[in-house]
């Protein structure tokens, strides 16, 4: 846009009407003022046809709104404003919770101290809702669903009986007292022979019937159940039938 045109040239810079009955001479509109005022019309039209054309708006002198039209285009209005392109606006500090606007820096900053959904690799100390003991699905387990369901196969056993370690040294380290497959793979019913403390019950010691199993040995924690066969790891102590 050009320089502000400059006034008329008269004393005080504005128009006077002249007065024949005093003979005082109107204002002189020189060539060079009216040029003046031709060249600033002109150019604050090619402005606006500019800002129309930006816009997509061509001109037409039947409509007195095409520039409102295209400022409207253009530019975005204080209330409810509809952005388009790349708009851009300060990044505000992480902390910041007010009305402002949030970039996608902000977001970002404030995102960083969220896990995704996907793959998360968790730190500190994660929680989450305890499943009831009925649950078998992909629902997370926690500490305190574990610490049940242990519970629960425990049984409320005795502290000397109460891990897998305990029963097996109570039972002599003998995987036959639970009618399981033995290492070699001969089932207990049929080692009676090779294995004389895994015999079958008729080929056991007669001499356990009607007994309990004493505190010797190394079925301490058996003593004074009753017996149904002596042990070949432990001859002072029968086995328990219980």
């Amino acid at each position: 846009m050009q320089n502000l045109m400059p006034p008329i040239e008269s004393p005080d810079n504005v128009f006077h009407d002249g007065n024949p009955l005093t003979g005082e001479l109107g204002t002189i509109v020189t060539a060079l003022f009216m040029n003046n005022v031709q060249a600033a019309i002109r150019n604050a039209q090619a402005e606006i046809i500019a800002i129309m054309t930006d816009a997509g708006i061509a001109t037409d002198a039947g409509k007195s709104d095409q520039l409102l039209a295209a400022l409207k285009k253009t530019f975005a209005l204080n209330a409810s404003p509809v952005l388009t392109g790349n708009p851009t606006a300060p990044t505000q500090p992480k902390a910041d919770n007010s009305t402002k606007l949030a970039t996608t820096g902000h977001v970002k900053l404030v995102a960083a101290d969220y896990a995704p959904l996907a793959n998360s690799t968790l730190s500190g100390k994660p929680t989450a809702p305890t499943a009831a003991q009925t649950s078998n699905d992909k629902q997370l387990a926690t500490t305190a669903f574990v610490k049940a369901a242990v519970a629960a196969l425990v049984d409320s056993s005795p502290s000397a009986l109460d891990t897998l370690n305990e029963l097996a040294a109570a039972l002599g380290d003998d995987e036959c007292s639970f009618g399981g497959q033995s290492a070699t793979g001969f089932t207990c019913a049929n080692r009676g022979t090779n294995s004389p403390d895994r015999s079958r019950r008729h080929e056991l010691n007669a001499d356990c019937d009607n007994r309990v199993c004493r505190s010797a040995g190394r079925n301490k924690s058996l003593a004074g159940i009753p017996c149904i066969y002596r042990s070949a790891h432990s001859p002072d102590c029968c086995r328990s039938n219980q």
